[in-house]
């Protein structure tokens, strides 16, 4: 795997939780799902340089883009609403 720094973790960290910010229910516009990933930060201390890679796993997610009247925006769900509730359904009860 390619060694990430810590800004760039930070930023992802900032993009994943401005994009979960949706209405809690609507019609569901499209879908959103990112597998379990595991990046490798590279962490150096003393002089001389002592390193050692530091593994962060980020956990899978599943997302729905909602509609409701003028709010928009991506909603975290679990697996199964991710898959029963299709485009242009009604959410939350496409996922009963």
């Amino acid at each position: 795997m390619k060694p990430v720094g810590l800004s760039g973790l930070l930023l992802a960290g900032l993009l994943l939780a401005a994009c979960s910010s949706g209405p809690d229910e609507g019609v569901v516009t499209d879908h959103r799902h990112s597998p379990e990933t595991t990046v490798f930060v590279n962490t150096c201390v003393g002089n001389p340089a002592i390193c050692t890679m530091t593994p962060i796993t980020t956990a899978a997610s599943w997302e729905l883009h909602l509609k409701w009247g003028e709010d928009r925006g991506w909603t975290s769900v679990n697996p199964a609403a991710y898959y029963k509730c299709k485009n242009n359904m009604r959410y939350p009860e496409c996922a009963q």
